[in-house]
């Protein structure tokens, strides 16, 4: 088991979106088929008394220019309805307009997020407000070392401590024990006490995520000795795996349930879960979350062959997947083609989830009234998360959000922008709650 705990939302330098090139130069190059160009790209253009243009295409785009922007809804039917396992993507976007990092000079919208794993050496908060000044996004705990004074364990396999890094060479005979404190030359300790009865002889043992392999020669009531073929340095407290195999471990041990109510206890974001087999150990965890009233999103880490015949039941169980994506879809496409940035605005950071799922090429400006959920999106792809107060009014919502972010230069005067306001709770009602529209800043 894993934490993973976002940090106040850090994003690195953003410039302003330029189009390049024509409309129907971008169209060419981001269309999907041909056929899909036939649809979305024809030249049936209409233009209304106000002088908006009318694109016919899978959803109706108007390029507003007028001081009333028309809006136009796309049709429910043209949007799946989300699974009722999504229950837990109700997480929720805001930052602060006084975060770091994120008005910085702009340069270059980096869209990858920034994952920075907290150890002994940057556990101080000078350190951590460092990272974040330098980009981080999102701080990891690893609780498969230190303690919860620092930080949480999973099921794995490690070996023990070390007094100083060994080499192993090619060739050499080496020996892993369940005996605790053993730190030699040639032999060390595994934290497993069913090591020795997972393992046979012929298995090839991988040791810190493959950098080095060994063969297993014999074994012993309490030891099992190998012989090494990719050699290396072994630290303390690497991870063990049989190629092919997994350990009987459960994918939620006993000490992982004082590590979770230690990330209830300080409100973490996500826990991401070590080596789940099934979609058992998933259910067990939000049921636990659920009990304790913990708005707590779990990532599912694949990392054993037994999940592999359950891995489709194990996405379907975990946060983020099969939802419903023919907006976001939609929306992505219209960004694309338009040159544009997407401004959405969210409660619960659903749709900004979706959005992140099709790579935009412009930036994710997700606006929403929820602290907490402003945390959350910080993971995301291409997303940079904005916190903003709501007007009961959409328009004044909208040209308030317009002019953050022109004052922060991350839109120039001028600029297409795509606004879209969608999801599972709608905030203004209009007569579809599905809706894309393209301003002019």
């Amino acid at each position: 088991m894993a934490q993973v705990v976002a940090t106040r939302l850090i994003h690195g330098a953003f410039a302003a979106n330029p189009a390049s090139g024509s409309l129907q130069s971008r169209a060419q190059r981001l269309r999907p088929t041909s056929g899909f160009e036939a649809k979305v790209f024809a030249q049936t253009e209409k233009r209304s008394s106000r002088g908006a243009v009318h694109v016919s295409a899978p959803i109706t785009a108007r390029r507003s220019t007028g001081v009333e922007p028309q809006v136009i809804p796309v049709s429910p039917e043209d949007v799946p309805k989300a699974e009722e396992q999504n229950q837990y993507l109700q997480g929720i976007p805001q930052i602060g307009e006084t975060s770091v990092g994120m008005w910085s000079k702009p340069t270059v919208r980096r869209k990858t997020k920034i994952v920075c794993t907290i150890g002994p050496s940057t556990n101080t908060r000078e350190m951590i407000w460092k990272l974040a000044e330098a980009g981080m996004n999102v701080a990891r705990l690893n609780m498969s070392h230190g303690d919860h004074a620092s930080h949480q364990k999973g099921p794995e396999v490690r070996s023990g401590d070390l007094p100083q890094p060994i080499t192993l060479t090619t060739g050499q005979e080496f020996t892993f024990t369940i005996r605790r404190g053993v730190g030699t030359a040639d032999c060390v300790s595994v934290n497993y006490d069913d090591f020795v009865n997972d393992v046979e002889v012929g298995d090839m043992l991988l040791v810190d995520g493959g950098m080095m392999s060994l063969v297993v020669k014999s074994k012993t009531e309490d030891s099992v000795k190998c012989e090494v073929v990719d050699g290396g340095e072994l630290k303390s407290r690497r991870h063990l795996n049989v190629r092919g195999k997994s350990a009987t471990l459960p994918s939620i041990t006993e000490k992982d349930w004082d590590d979770i109510k230690f990330g209830v206890d300080n409100k973490v974001d996500f826990y991401a879960v070590s080596f789940v087999k099934d979609a058992a150990v998933v259910h067990e965890l939000k049921n636990y979350l659920k009990d304790a009233g913990a708005d707590i999103h779990v990532i599912v880490k694949i990392e054993s062959a037994d999940s592999i015949p359950n891995l489709h039941s194990i996405i379907t169980a975990s946060d983020g997947n099969h939802m419903s994506e023919m907006f976001a879809f939609h929306a992505t496409m219209m960004s694309n083609t338009l040159g544009t940035s997407i401004v959405v605005f969210t409660r619960t950071g659903f749709m900004a989830i979706l959005l992140s799922h099709f790579r935009p090429d412009g930036t994710i400006f997700a606006f929403t009234n929820e602290k907490r959920v402003q945390q959350r999106l910080a993971l995301y792809q291409g997303v940079c998360p904005v916190h903003m107060e709501f007007s009961a009014d959409a328009e004044e919502t909208f040209g308030n959000a317009l002019a953050l972010l022109q004052k922060q230069g991350m839109v120039k005067e001028g600029e297409q922008v795509a606004l879209v306001q969608s999801g599972r709770q709608p905030i203004w009602r209009f007569q579809s709650t599905h809706n894309i529209q393209v301003r002019k800043v």
